[in-house]
């Protein structure tokens, strides 16, 4: 048996092998790729929604902590938004004649 048409044949398999899996590659790569799209795209909306609603827990909690304080010092919420009075102020001049 001659080795040259065992060479021959193996190159035939071989290109014929070839050129069946460059469009099974081409198409197993597109629907990958499509699938992992969608993929992220689910887990980007999943974690879009647990955000809000830590976003919305967060923002339950602290309206309860202002509510608290407030009923415990009596101020209101718009009277803590404003800084405290100029003659307060460490570096004030009326402070300073005080001492």
């Amino acid at each position: 048996m001659d080795p040259s048409l065992f060479t021959d044949g193996l190159q035939a398999v071989m290109v014929i092998v070839a050129l069946a899996l460059g469009p099974v590659s081409l198409v197993f790569i597109s629907k990958y790729f499509k699938l992992r799209t969608r993929e992220l795209e689910l887990e980007a909306q999943h974690h879009a929604h647990e955000q809000e609603a830590r976003l919305r827990a967060m923002e339950m909690r602290q309206a309860a902590m202002e509510s608290a304080l407030g009923s415990l010092s009596g101020v209101r919420r718009s009277d803590l938004l404003e800084g405290p009075p100029a003659d307060s102020l460490p570096g004030s001049p009326s402070r300073l004649r005080e001492r």
